[in-house]
């Protein structure tokens, strides 16, 4: 945490197997432009909050077969990584998380976000999810399942040039907080 000044780093062949929190792991660099987390070992790691958060430089991120099946707190991954201009997130298996609060807020370079191939059965928590993504255009949550989820408020708050948003197959269900959607 904290690693202003750094641009790179090689991440390649490092082995952890057991690794089970990975919170705040590059939150703050800065500087780093590029992240390759391909060969990272995450099947094991429950806690994931804030892992890229704060990394205003970083413009993309090569995930390959990132695995989160096992995380139960996603909240702020993404949070200010206002360069990030694309995220691909189609391996990411989410069937366990329950929260997710925060995750792409402030992502402001973003213009589509596909979250079509996210399981959300689990999530209790999710507010603020896409707040202040700016530049985002496209967003697909055409799965989503918000059937145990207490807190959604504010999802798409800031998002000034959405222009289009894929609700197909979203369950509502028994959600209690809806409020502010939409608001900016």
């Amino acid at each position: 945490q904290g690693c202003y000044n750094l641009i790179s780093i090689n991440l390649e062949n490092i082995n952890t197997p057991r690794l089970e929190k990975v919170s705040n792991l590059f939150d703050s660099c800065m500087s780093l432009l590029y992240l390759d987390v391909s060969s990272f070992n995450t099947s094991s790691v429950i806690y994931m909050e804030s892992m890229f958060s704060f990394c205003i430089s970083l413009t993309s991120i090569n995930f390959g077969n990132f695995d989160i099946s096992q995380a139960i707190n996603i909240d702020y991954l993404f949070y200010s990584c206002s360069d990030l201009i694309s995220l691909d997130l189609s391996n990411f298996n989410s069937s366990s998380v329950k929260s997710m609060k925060y995750m792409f807020r402030d992502c402001s370079s973003l213009i589509s976000l596909d979250l079509s191939n996210f399981r959300t059965s689990s999530v209790e928590e999710m507010y603020f999810l896409f707040s202040g993504c700016t530049n985002l255009e496209y967003v697909d949550i055409s799965n989503f399942d918000l059937t145990k989820t207490t807190r959604a408020g504010y999802l798409f708050q800031n998002c000034k040039n959405l222009k289009y948003i894929n609700f197909k197959n979203v369950i509502v269900g028994n959600s209690t907080e809806l409020v502010l959607m939409f608001e900016s």
